[in-house]
């Protein structure tokens, strides 16, 4: 978000939970800035090694004509637990 230029930013993990070796984080995650900034925001999460499955998305424009937008979005974050038997 940092990279994109993007406001009023929140991101906030919720309690991980997973069955066996997969774990999931889901993850609430907010913004604002133009359609392109958050475009751009999107195709970095893309870019992660984690995998990352958006759930919900919602985008609203601001009460000022400025061209901002606002970004509610859910996702979950997988991973691999990493095994304490060695």
């Amino acid at each position: 978000m940092n990279r994109n230029n993007l406001r009023d930013q929140l991101v906030a993990p919720d309690a991980e939970a997973g069955a066996g070796k997969l774990m999931c984080i889901p993850v609430r995650m907010q913004c604002s800035g133009s359609m392109k900034q958050i475009f751009d925001f999107f195709r970095a999460v893309e870019g992660l090694e984690r995998i990352i499955r958006i759930e919900q998305v919602q985008f609203k424009n601001t009460a000022e004509l400025t061209g901002a937008v606002s970004m509610h979005a859910v996702a979950n974050v997988y991973y691999q637990a990493q095994s304490r038997d060695k």
